[in-house]
């Protein structure tokens, strides 16, 4: 049987090891081992994840900062779709998926379909499910390879200069792209520079 990961807030990590929950420190995400019941972790078990974003192609976005702890260089990794990808948008008139024109990052990733996930696991070693304090949530975020300190998608993603929010063609060529050519479901936010349509190589694709 697949192992079962568990969502557990971190001022409720205790009470989740004390019934039987353990950490993986790889993958930075409490589970379920082998033999322990499932019951008594009922109320941190996952959902059904309700995907808001889909593509049938993606990218997995490499970039650099500067951790904010120990202010040494660090690699950073973000998942990013093409022009065309849907996002789910709910209103009075119900669920609809709409067509996106522009390119986009994505951000606050809190599930993935298990393709991505794999692709993730292989590329992106210092990414991991972890805690925010800033958005009481968890979200797949990059960590300093460094000191293992927890760098959050805010300023990655939304501050001009950030890893993820290119502003001239120096920062947008600190980027590596590497096309995965599979469909892609998530839980997302998304973030978008007004400089990336300026990239022939997103859609070259």
């Amino acid at each position: 049987m697949a192992r079962v990961n568990l969502v557990v807030p971190f001022d409720q990590k205790d009470q989740a090891k004390a019934l039987g929950a353990r950490w993986d420190p790889q993958q930075r995400v409490w589970f379920v081992p082998n033999g322990v019941p499932y019951e008594p972790l009922s109320q941190w078990m996952p959902t059904a994840p309700d995907w808001d974003v889909r593509s049938n192609r993606y990218w997995v976005v490499s970039g650099e900062t500067h951790c904010w702890k120990c202010h040494q260089p660090t690699t950073v990794h973000a998942l990013a779709v093409p022009p065309g990808h849907e996002i789910l948008v709910s209103d009075d008139e119900g669920d609809r998926w709409e067509p996106q024109e522009y390119l986009q990052f994505l951000m606050y990733l809190t599930e993935v379909d298990d393709g991505a996930l794999a692709e993730l696991r292989k590329r992106c070693p210092l990414l991991g499910m972890d805690y925010s304090k800033t958005t009481g949530s968890h979200y797949w975020m990059n960590h300093c390879r460094h000191c293992r300190m927890k760098q959050g998608d805010f300023s990655l993603h939304c501050e001009p200069g950030g890893a993820f929010y290119p502003t001239d063609d120096a920062e947008l060529r600190r980027l590596g792209f590497q096309r995965v050519y599979q469909p892609m479901h998530a839980c997302a936010g998304t973030s978008f520079s007004t400089f990336l349509p300026n990239y022939d190589g997103w859609t070259a694709c």
